[in-house]
Parts: structure tokens; sequence; C-alpha cells
């Protein structure tokens, strides 16, 4: 069938979406962009299957764990992430309140975020700079409300 995506298109065009794309943008495209800077090296064409085939670089960013984005909390970061594309088409300022007892408009004021914005609005490291606020924060000696029944409700 030509003219349509395989599915390696579509797993690349995944793993480099941004939220220009929002129908390829997921959990999985943040996760992998905050961590790790990502070049298409070369794309082949595989004959007579005329699929292609990428060679791509993955080099890991040497300041992705910050004071506030550890090895540690990555996981929540994680979970972060997870929850808001789980309803993607709310607004931060909602998932921001199921999230973190901080106060919302707070932190996205601190971002430079709008009340109105969409998850689906933010690059990855906006995503990154998100977290990192929150766990910043002085306010609150809990800054997640975390419960880690809910880790299996949005596993991709």
């Amino acid at each position: 069938m030509e003219g349509l995506p395989d599915n390696r298109d579509i797993a690349m065009s995944k793993l480099m979406a941004d939220p220009g794309n929002p129908d390829l943008y997921q959990v999985l495209s943040v996760l992998w962009q905050v961590a790790c800077e990502i070049k298409v090296l070369h794309k082949e064409l595989l004959e007579p299957s005329q699929e292609k085939l990428y060679f791509i670089q993955i080099t890991p960013y040497r300041d992705l764990f910050t004071e506030n984005l550890t090895p540690m909390s990555y996981q929540v970061f994680i979970h972060m992430v997870k929850h808001c594309f789980g309803k993607r088409k709310c607004r931060l300022i909602d998932h921001l309140r199921s999230l973190t007892p901080l106060d919302a408009k707070d932190i996205l004021r601190q971002i430079g975020k709008k009340r109105d914005d969409k998850v689906t609005n933010l690059y990855p490291q906006d995503f990154k700079q998100l977290f990192e606020t929150v766990q910043s924060s002085k306010d609150h000696a809990y800054k997640w409300l975390y419960d880690d029944r809910l880790e299996g409700r949005y596993n991709d």
C-alpha cells in the first residue's frame, strides 16, 4: 500500500512528536525527549517491501538529573507525565490540582503557563520544568499526591 506510513514511520514519528503533532504526542515522546537527544542519522528504503529502516543516534543528556529531578524522584516524574496524558484534553491546572497540594495557579505562573493551557500544549522540557518547580517548592513538606495503586492505570 503505497502512501501509507509503515509501523517504523509511526514509531519514529511518536518518538520525535511534540505539541505540533498532538495525535502522535504521548508519554514516551516526553520521556525520551527529556532524557536524550534523538537524531535520525539515516533513513533507508528497503526493497521490495518499501519499509523504511531508520538509523538513529540517542545521546543521553548530561544534565538530565538536577537538584530537583534525581534518579530517586524520576519515578514520580514518570507518574506525573502518565497522569497528564491519561486525560490529555484536560487543562494543566486541573491535573496539577489532583497531583499536588501546592497552589496550582502559582505553579503555572512560575513556569509561564496560562490557566487554560492543555497538557498537549507542553513541550517535553516544559514537563521537566513543571516537575522541578513543584519539587523545589518550600511551601509543603509533601509535594505530590501519589497513590501506588494508581500507577497501573497509566501503563502504556
